[in-house]
């Protein structure tokens, strides 16, 4: 199997929304990074897509990781960057990350600065005529599952409070039209 088509398999376990936010970012990467390796690591929690200049993945800048929820732009050295606008997330040693909303959140300027100040950190000159390059290092046997479970759950919950609040805005109605009700009937006259 090619390294194209193990990314394809790979990337087509997960939902649709992810699939379009990853697409989305995926193609603006390669046209930031011209001729970057690209690697694939299809394991257990996610199917990620490392970007660098060799095949060395020690020498990777960047890399996409696609979550059953979402995707995340990583930073391979995010703690030597400036972040004045305060995107990245993290607190480890080295990596610091950004989850993509969509695509576009890789055309903010304070994301085109990060990824320009990660790629003059490392040293490397992406561009002219180099082909990309695919390379799969690593596939796992077992995996998570690449579509959120979860989801329906969350649904069902979501409407069950939906649910009771509509139940208690009604309790509320009722109970405001009783008590407007019991203000407009006349009082008794006092029995002496």
């Amino acid at each position: 199997m090619t390294p194209a088509q193990q990314w394809s398999r790979g990337f087509a376990k997960f939902s649709p929304e992810v699939r379009t936010v990853a697409r989305g970012a995926i193609a603006r990467m390669r046209r930031r990074l011209p001729g970057a390796v690209e690697f694939v690591y299809d394991n257990y929690n996610a199917l990620v897509m490392g970007f660098g200049k060799t095949e060395r993945p020690s020498e990777a800048i960047f890399s996409l990781v696609l979550y059953p929820g979402h995707v995340t732009l990583c930073f391979l050295e995010g703690v030597l960057l400036q972040d004045p606008a305060r995107v990245l997330r993290g607190a480890g040693s080295r990596v610091r990350h950004i989850r993509l909303v969509d695509a576009s959140t890789l055309d903010s300027p304070a994301v085109r600065q990060l990824i320009d100040e990660a790629v003059a950190e490392s040293g490397v000159r992406f561009g002219g005529r180099g082909r990309r390059k695919m390379v799969v290092r690593a596939v796992s046997a077992k995996q998570r599952p690449r579509r959120p479970a979860h989801r329906f759950r969350i649904d069902r919950v979501v409407h069950r409070k939906v649910a009771a609040a509509a139940v208690r805005r009604e309790a509320e109605v009722v109970a405001g039209a009783r008590s407007t009700r019991a203000r407009s009937r006349p009082t008794p006259e006092p029995r002496t």
